[in-house]
Protein backbone atom coordinates (compact mmCIF):
# COMPACT_ATOMS: atom_id res chain seq x y z
CA UNK A 1 0.00 0.00 0.00
CA UNK A 2 1.50 3.32 -1.02
CA UNK A 3 0.89 6.30 1.17
CA UNK A 4 0.06 9.72 -0.20
CA UNK A 5 2.48 12.39 0.86
CA UNK A 6 1.22 15.92 0.44
CA UNK A 7 3.51 18.93 0.05
CA UNK A 8 4.00 21.08 3.12
CA UNK A 9 3.68 24.85 3.09
CA UNK A 10 5.87 27.28 4.99
CA UNK A 11 4.66 30.82 5.68
CA UNK A 12 7.10 33.67 6.17
CA UNK A 13 6.58 36.87 8.16
CA UNK A 14 6.26 38.72 4.86
CA UNK A 15 3.17 36.64 4.08
CA UNK A 16 4.94 34.74 1.31
CA UNK A 17 4.14 31.03 1.20
CA UNK A 18 6.60 28.44 -0.04
CA UNK A 19 5.62 24.88 -0.91
CA UNK A 20 8.16 22.32 0.30
CA UNK A 21 7.88 19.22 -1.85
CA UNK A 22 11.40 17.78 -1.57
CA UNK A 23 10.57 14.63 0.38
CA UNK A 24 7.72 13.58 -1.89
CA UNK A 25 9.92 14.08 -4.94
CA UNK A 26 12.79 12.12 -3.38
CA UNK A 27 10.58 9.18 -2.41
CA UNK A 28 9.05 9.20 -5.89
CA UNK A 29 12.56 9.06 -7.35
CA UNK A 30 13.40 6.05 -5.19
CA UNK A 31 10.19 4.30 -6.22
CA UNK A 32 10.52 5.03 -9.94
CA UNK A 33 14.29 5.13 -10.59
CA UNK A 34 15.83 2.42 -8.41
CA UNK A 35 15.64 -1.37 -8.80
CA UNK A 36 12.74 -3.02 -6.93
CA UNK A 37 15.21 -5.01 -4.84
CA UNK A 38 17.30 -1.94 -3.90
CA UNK A 39 18.19 -1.38 -0.27
CA UNK A 40 18.47 2.20 0.89
CA UNK A 41 20.87 3.40 3.53
CA UNK A 42 19.73 6.61 5.15
CA UNK A 43 19.65 8.00 8.64
CA UNK A 44 17.17 5.86 10.57
CA UNK A 45 14.59 8.66 10.95
CA UNK A 46 13.55 8.27 7.32
CA UNK A 47 13.23 4.48 7.33
CA UNK A 48 9.45 4.25 7.59
CA UNK A 49 8.89 6.88 4.90
CA UNK A 50 11.36 5.24 2.53
CA UNK A 51 9.59 1.93 3.03
CA UNK A 52 6.01 3.24 2.93
CA UNK A 53 6.21 5.98 0.34
CA UNK A 54 9.34 5.06 -1.61
CA UNK A 55 8.45 1.36 -1.55
CA UNK A 56 12.06 0.33 -0.92
CA UNK A 57 13.74 -1.73 1.77
CA UNK A 58 15.88 0.17 4.26
CA UNK A 59 18.94 -0.93 6.18
CA UNK A 60 17.85 0.93 9.33
CA UNK A 61 14.25 1.87 10.00
CA UNK A 62 14.18 3.40 13.46
CA UNK A 63 12.89 0.31 15.21
CA UNK A 64 15.90 -1.89 14.72
CA UNK A 65 16.66 -3.89 17.83
CA UNK A 66 20.34 -3.51 17.01
CA UNK A 67 20.90 0.00 18.36
CA UNK A 68 24.68 -0.27 18.00
CA UNK A 69 24.26 -1.07 14.32
CA UNK A 70 22.15 2.04 13.74
CA UNK A 71 24.65 4.24 15.50
CA UNK A 72 27.53 2.90 13.40
CA UNK A 73 25.90 3.43 9.99
CA UNK A 74 27.61 6.80 9.61
CA UNK A 75 31.00 5.09 9.27
CA UNK A 76 29.99 2.66 6.48
CA UNK A 77 31.71 3.06 3.13
CA UNK A 78 29.39 3.91 0.26
CA UNK A 79 29.80 2.42 -3.21
CA UNK A 80 28.74 4.24 -6.33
Amino acid sequence: MQQALTPQASAFQSGEIEIVDDYRLAYGFLREETPHDARVMAWWDYGYQITGVGNRTTIADGVSSQTCFCLELHSCPVLE
